[in-house]
């Protein structure tokens, strides 16, 4: 099924067609992404963590909600995933058609456009359900509920990558550098929303990424530069790894929160 072509429903939609930069931050790209490079700098602690706990990608079906421009979802297809790629803009969905044609994988890539509160797939379909940064800019107990619904009972797994509300320097980053758009469509992830997984998925897995180790993505966002952001974030894991270990209090003040969840076959909850 192609993506609608449907204007732009809400402020935030209509950010979300406009912007077609890999790191979100609105910033104009070059005519040719270098996704090998994306990748690189993809693979950080919190994602090799999701990546561990995700079920064998070969032949699987997964859903990625809030795609974007499909760096991960791109990634999942490459492993041999067939991958459903659902998100709210027409344009970002194209853009994840054309780089798929150029990677060869557009045989397992199926691009939607609907949004994570209204999932149009049956129930019990996905082998995984992943999102990365998009919880946050939904109505979170309906998107929730939508993924655990479509969700297959036992073995699938939904990962969800999502950032908190209180670490200091993410604060200072978001009030300093980021988009103001973004003060309007996001919902950082607090107390209540953790509450809320655990609702949708109980006894959900979770692990805490990052106190020190936000200021290492400085050599991702704001100056590119690969051996740099690898170097400093080795050096933080030294640091954070530590902390969170010795005083679980500080787990609120992560930047990253990772959840993975199943759900029961019918009858059995």
């Amino acid at each position: 099924m192609q993506p609608v072509n449907a204007q732009p429903a809400n402020k935030a939609q209509a950010y979300w067609e406009r912007n077609l930069d890999p790191r979100n931050l609105g910033v104009r790209g070059g005519p040719e992404r270098d996704l090998a490079r994306e990748w690189a700098f993809y693979d950080s602690d919190e994602q090799r963590f999701a990546a561990s706990r995700m079920p064998p990608l070969r032949g699987a079906l997964c859903l990625e909600i809030g795609a974007g421009l499909g760096t991960h979802a791109l990634w999942l297809a490459n492993q041999g995933a067939c991958v459903a790629v659902l998100d709210y803009s027409a344009a970002r969905l194209a853009a994840v058609l054309r780089e798929a044609r150029r990677l060869g994988v557009s045989d397992r890539i199926l691009p939607m456009q609907a949004a994570a509160e209204a999932l149009p797939f049956a129930a019990n379909r996905f082998d995984l359900v992943y999102t990365k940064s998009v919880l946050i800019h939904t109505h979170l107990p309906e998107a929730l509920a939508e993924a655990r619904r479509v969700l297959k009972p036992e073995a699938g797994r939904a990962i969800f990558l999502e950032p908190q509300d209180r670490n200091p320097f993410a604060v200072l980053y978001r009030r300093l550098f980021a988009p103001k758009e973004w003060q309007g469509i996001t919902r950082y992830f607090d107390e209540w929303s953790a509450g809320e997984v655990e609702r949708a998925f109980p006894g959900a897995e979770t692990r805490d990424f990052y106190l020190f180790g936000f200021l290492a993505f400085v050599w991702q966002f704001k100056w590119p530069v690969l051996s740099l952001f690898r170097w400093s974030l080795a050096l933080a894991r030294l640091i954070d790894r530590p902390l969170l270990t010795l005083a679980p209090a500080l787990r609120k003040y992560a930047w990253f929160r990772v959840f993975v969840g199943k759900k029961e076959a019918e009858g059995r909850g």
